[in-house]
């Protein structure tokens, strides 16, 4: 049967951020009493039954009349609308199918980003075009709710997160009216974040570290820094119960354990729907583990010293150590040049006063200086005095007085040990002499 063409369809366009929501749900016919007689066959004056195809299916009715398709497996699938009062039946073309308004003769085709057509099957009237391209990315499915309008699932950044009615409004402008909320923003904010003041990874390792966004529907990346150095460690990310959360071992990226000292972290979130800006947030932090000896770096691990023939004084770090049972030795760093010209070099505890390990070294005329570590290389050095080429051994012997600075003993050939207690003073570095045996003792035997 042929229909008459209908007009133009009218295109409405929404200024509103919305994110449509699937609420197409199971649809069932009317249901009719049993006949108390057999059914028979219409008599010759009676209308006609509707014709369907073999393979219709029947997907929603209303008040006038009900939604069938048919096709499929290979072949296209049309939608058909057909009327109780007179049989008639209306095809309706469709990309995206049909969804029925549960109780109303309303259809809504949805497009998903882009158009959303409502059919008013019960008037006929032209069909009505809402254009939500406008809006952005992201979107899903509404449902008609009047011969002109939609229900979303969406939100302005006004009111948040909810139910919206995009409807004509009497000028012809879509009206926008909020029926429901969530209780969430849409713009994509950052709710809170769960991160330890302070990670003692001697004590508790890994650490969580766990952000809480308004959606879990963004794209986040989480990138740690530490603020001395500025190695960073870049965090893998994963979602649970719409937070953004990682486990972190306090190693950098190639294994070394992470320093000791002031931290950030900044998050950057992009909404996935495209729907509102980025967000950029940052926040601080500590890495603390108990200083070792021979940690030049301020990591909790000692290092491995070497030096070259050509006087280069190198620092080896310990890789793969915070979390393995074994140890690699990698990624030398210069500590100095020319430090051929010391015949001793003696690592040693905190002697200058900071918190890191320091280095004694003892020049070819018997000069004692001190190179203090500062984490990440030595300072200038320090003379500490002359002398000490009568001394056969020097060496760094940690706190032996438990005052929390290291200290020093020299061995002399003549005389035995002699203990320098550090005084933690860069300036004056050791306190004077202290024999610990009787210096009487012919010591000469054990050298």
């Amino acid at each position: 049967m042929k229909h008459p063409r209908t007009s133009a369809p009218r295109v409405l366009s929404a200024a509103v951020t919305v994110v449509l929501a699937v609420t197409a749900g199971a649809l069932t016919s009317p249901v009719f009493a049993a006949p108390d007689s057999p059914v028979t066959a219409p008599a010759a004056t009676e209308q006609e039954l509707p014709l369907l195809k073999d393979d219709s299916r029947l997907t929603g009715a209303g008040p006038s009349g009900f939604l069938s398709w048919h096709g499929g497996s290979g072949s296209p699938i049309t939608y058909a609308w057909t009327r109780y009062a007179d049989g008639a039946t209306r095809e309706l073309p469709t990309q995206m199918g049909l969804l029925q308004t549960a109780g109303t003769d309303l259809l809504t085709e949805p497009v998903l980003g882009a158009a959303h057509t409502v059919f008013d099957m019960a008037t006929g009237a032209p069909p009505v075009v809402l254009d939500l391209s406008t809006l952005g990315e992201g979107f899903q499915r509404g449902l008609a709710v009047g011969p002109a309008s939609v229900l979303v699932r969406g939100g302005a950044f006004t009111g948040g997160e909810g139910m919206y009615r995009i409807a004509s409004g009497p000028d012809g402008v879509p009206k926008v009216r909020q029926v429901a909320s969530t209780g969430r923003p849409t713009a994509l904010t950052l709710l809170s974040a769960d991160v330890p003041a302070v990670m003692d990874f001697d004590k508790q390792n890994p650490a969580t570290l766990a952000w809480r966004l308004s959606t879990a529907n963004a794209s986040t990346t989480v990138t740690l820094t530490h603020v001395a150095t500025g190695r960073t460690v870049l965090l893998n990310l994963y979602s649970s119960a719409g937070t953004k959360k990682d486990t972190w071992n306090g190693e950098f990226d190639n294994g070394i354990a992470a320093y000791n000292g002031a931290w950030t972290w900044r998050l950057t979130a992009k909404p996935s729907n495209g729907i509102g800006p980025a967000i950029d947030e940052t926040g601080t932090f500590r890495v603390q583990r108990a200083a070792v000896p021979h940690d030049f770096d301020d990591n909790g691990l000692p290092d491995v010293l070497g030096l070259s023939e050509n006087g280069t004084f190198e620092r080896h770090t310990v890789v793969d150590a915070a979390t393995d049972w074994y140890a690699e030795y990698a990624q030398s760093t210069v500590l100095g040049t020319g430090w051929n010209v010391y015949d001793r070099i003696v690592p040693t505890a905190n002697l200058g006063g900071a918190a890191h390990a320091d280095i004694l070294t003892r020049d070819r005329t018997g000069v004692l200086w001190l190179h203090q570590g500062n984490g990440t290389k030595l300072d200038h050095r320090v003379r500490i005095g002359g002398g000490w080429q009568d001394f056969t051994q020097i060496i760094g012997v940690g706190d032996q007085d438990r005052d929390g600075r290291g200290d020093l003993m020299a061995v002399h050939e003549q005389t035995g040990p002699t203990l320098y207690r550090g005084t933690g003073d860069w300036k004056k570095p050791l306190a004077a002499r202290q024999h610990m045996f009787d210096y009487h003792l012919p010591w000469g035997i054990y050298y």
